[in-house]
């Protein structure tokens, strides 16, 4: 469970399932699954690599492309750690998300770019 918080994340999974015992039990189960296949725990004790492109996107309080997924899309490191959380700080970076986003969609017409969002289909920013 993350981090002695057993109850809050059990709601979590049972809200993201719309209170379905079954599809929450499967869910967490795949997702402390995965978490221990790709070491998640202990993701902050390993060096994160390439340090240049890490440092960069924290200086800059922007985003940058870092890799791709399998299926071709683009990955892109967001450095928040030094913002001030406060509405324009969010508002700033939720713009610059979606102009890398349609800057990057325009340059390769077949991939577009979904901005974080909690619902499918809202908030989102793409070019089609």
């Amino acid at each position: 469970m993350h981090q002695g918080y057993p109850k809050e994340t059990l709601v979590r999974f049972l809200k993201g399932r719309e209170w379905n015992v079954a599809k929450a039990h499967k869910m967490i189960v795949e997702c402390l699954n995965w978490r221990i296949q790709n070491e998640i725990d202990s993701v902050l004790e390993r060096p994160i690599a390439p340090v240049d492109l890490y440092r960069s996107i924290c200086d800059s309080q922007l985003i940058g492309l870092s890799g791709y997924t399998k299926e071709g899309l683009p990955i892109f490191g967001i450095g928040v750690g030094h913002s001030t959380y406060d509405k324009a700080s969010v508002i700033t970076l939720m713009l610059a998300i979606c102009l890398v986003g349609y800057n990057y969609s325009q340059n390769h017409k077949s991939v577009w770019f979904e901005a974080i969002s909690t619902k499918p289909n809202k908030g989102t920013c793409y070019d089609s």
